[in-house]
Formats: structure tokens, sequence, C-alpha cells
């Protein structure tokens, strides 16, 4: 399975189908990637779908001040990981979930805090 973040264009409620049609050719990316990646996860982990999850390298990290340009035109900023879901067919709990340890996005983003609070207080 492959997911991507997209929505159509201008969608209104009156519009003719042919309106419709050329709208929904036309997909956006949401320009909240992360957010909607999380999103995806924890929809699958609270459905009970998910057997294992790991993190992979994508496209890089944006710096705060840096933005990507998508081949739609939109600009989006990104911590620069992928996630690899394994779906399963029989429900499982949250404690059966098994995180995979490809990448240490986790520990990245604690390394990341303590670097912040400590040039915070210099």
């Amino acid at each position: 399975m492959l997911a991507q973040a997209g929505r159509p264009i201008g969608w209104r409620l009156h519009q003719t189908e042919e309106e419709v049609e050329a709208k929904e050719k036309k997909l956006v990316l949401n320009p909240n990637v992360d957010e909607v990646r999380n999103i995806l996860i924890q929809d699958m982990l609270y459905s009970s779908g998910l057997e294992k999850l790991a993190f992979i390298d994508g496209v890089g990290e944006t710096r705060a001040d840096e933005f990507r340009d998508s081949l739609g035109g939109t600009r989006y900023q990104t911590d620069g990981l992928r996630v690899v879901l394994f779906l399963t067919t029989r429900p499982l709990s949250l404690s059966d979930t098994e995180v995979l340890d490809w990448h240490p996005a986790l520990e990245l983003r604690e390394a990341d805090v303590v670097r912040e609070i400590e040039n915070d207080g210099k």
C-alpha cells in the first residue's frame, strides 16, 4: 500500500459533473505531510490493523527556514522520514504492534530537543 497526503482543489457542493471530474484529476499535497503521516499511523494502530511499523529515510529533513516544493507546487516542511506499515488481517492490540528499529526516529527527536534546550540556556 502506498499513501500520499492529497486533497481535491477548490471543492464546492454545487458543481457541474465536468468541474468535479477536472478537480478530482488534480490533487494538491497537504503541506502538513508529517502530521498526516502520523494521523495515518494512529488510525491504523487504533483500528487494530497494524502488525509492525518502522521509519525509514525519505527525502531528508528541512530546516526551520527551508521549504520543499512538490510537483503540484505545494510548499511543505518535513522531518524527512517515511513510515513502513505491515498490515494484519486479524485484529491486534496496541501492545502487540511491533515497532521495528530501522531508523532511530525517536532517539533523534530526543537529541534535537536536548540540543534546543541547551542552546536556549546559553
